[in-house]
């Protein structure tokens, strides 16, 4: 499954021998952190930031993220006299590390039931049964 991410969307200057940096947001996925609204308006905290919050969109559990990734990069830029094109690519991980963990707790939780169920179940079945003199 593949995403395409634009770069530079305001169409910002790169000026020669200088420094540009580009942030692009990955917010095609489960859960996924969205802006926090109220009545409309995006809230800030006191320093100006933009207050995030965690939204768990349940018809987007498919797009759940984990495993290995590749992003690929191609971007032109015009050096003033021609069109120059770059391109890069960059491995990483994703491993939702806490909804791993909640799962493995869980099922921790599920085994040990069905082991104390059976076991109980056993000892009805086939322990020794007590006689009376």
């Amino acid at each position: 499954d593949s995403s395409l991410l634009d770069v530079n969307l305001e169409g910002g200057n790169i000026l020669p021998d200088s420094f540009r940096e580009f942030e692009v947001k990955w917010e095609d996925g489960f859960p996924v952190y969205k802006d926090k609204k109220e009545d409309g308006t995006v809230l800030h905290d006191e320093q100006g930031n933009t207050i995030k919050q965690l939204v768990w969109d349940w018809k987007d559990v498919s797009k759940l993220r984990w495993g290995v990734y590749e992003a690929d990069l191609f971007l032109v830029y015009n050096d003033g006299s021609r069109d120059v094109p770059i391109e890069g690519t960059v491995t990483f991980s994703v491993w939702p590390w806490r909804m791993m963990l909640g799962g493995a707790f869980i099922s921790l939780f599920a085994l040990v039931g069905i082991k104390s169920t059976l076991s109980n179940l056993w000892k009805k079945l086939f322990g020794k049964k007590k006689t009376v003199e």
